[in-house]
């Protein structure tokens, strides 16, 4: 059970510090007016469909470790979890980012934590050695 927790812990701790990262690299101005509780302008088109790729990365990334530190499944948690948050994101920011933009990164959270746990999962079970194979 811990195990579990923590795999899913790790996951979402590896997505927030890419995510994180990425936006004090990419817009810096705006990560200054944010942490000094200031209003920040929403990015452009561009930017804003990059910020989709990225969640798709983050999503591989937080749900590949999920997945390898406590198997496939872990990953699909990751997932449920990172949707969830994402509604509270979508309701704490009404009106302040476009709501395809929320409803597309909801939208990916799933498949993306899913699929990088999956990978994970299916590469940690082929390093363990079978037990009538040890000879």
């Amino acid at each position: 059970m811990w195990r579990r927790v923590m795999a899913v812990l790790a996951g979402y701790l590896v997505v927030a510090l890419i995510t994180m990262l990425a936006f004090s690299l990419a817009f810096p101005e705006a990560m200054g007016q944010a942490m000094e509780g200031g209003e920040a302008q929403a990015p452009g088109f561009g930017a804003t469909v990059g910020l989709l790729a990225l969640g798709v990365v983050t999503g591989l990334a937080g749900g590949g470790v999920a997945g390898f530190l406590g198997g496939a499944r872990d990953g699909r948690t990751l997932g449920v979890v990172m949707t969830a948050l994402g509604f509270v994101s979508m309701a704490l920011s009404w009106g302040k980012q476009p709501v395809w933009f929320q409803a597309a990164l909801i939208a990916i959270a799933y498949p993306s934590a899913a699929a990088g746990g999956a990978l994970a999962g299916r590469r940690r079970k082929a390093d363990t050695p079978r037990p009538d194979r040890l000879n």
